[in-house]
């Protein structure tokens, strides 16, 4: 997978979402395609944008990423160094922790606390979820049908795909 600044600045093309036609823009930030034209249109970007061809998508929504993280009892990180953002009052202290699901969500998202925002938020998040998939492929969830089944189910019910592989 890749992470793309959602401000990066690009000319978004004209798309298609079903039957509308989503007009192009110039200047636009990476993260309105999603908004405007969904993730066909958002597919339609990376491709004029890279010259790499996507065969198929799947999303996953932020609300079943908090149920995927409780259902396995949550996602062991280390953060570095005190996250303090005053903005969005989220506090975390440095050193390891186990994160539940509003917690989880709160550390992917949080911007406003390291210079570099953006470039942090994906650092944190890739990190995030290579731990998330340690803990899933780990002997505590693989042999815990309760919490594998309460796994899936959250992962079936917030992904999105596309429609050669929705079946």
């Amino acid at each position: 997978g890749i992470s793309i600044p959602r401000d990066t600045l690009v000319d978004r093309p004209q798309c298609r979402n079903g039957d509308k036609v989503v007009p192009g823009e110039q200047d636009a930030t990476w993260n309105v395609a999603y908004s405007v034209g969904g993730p066909e249109c958002t597919v339609e970007q990376v491709e004029a944008v890279t010259h790499v061809f996507i065969d198929s998508y799947i999303t996953v929504n932020f609300g079943g990423f908090k149920e995927m993280v409780d259902a396995i009892n949550g996602v062991e990180v280390c953060i570095p160094e005190v996250v303090d953002d005053p903005v969005a009052h989220i506090h975390f202290d440095a050193g390891t922790q186990t994160l539940d699901g509003d917690r989880a969500l709160q550390y992917v998202r949080e911007r406003h606390s390291t210079a570099n925002s953006d470039l942090g938020r994906m650092k944190r998040q890739q990190a995030f979820i290579a731990s998330m998939i340690g803990k899933v492929k780990s002997a505590g969830t693989l042999t815990r049908p309760d919490r594998l089944y309460k796994f899936a189910s959250s992962l079936a019910d917030s992904i999105e795909t596309s429609p050669d592989i929705a079946s």
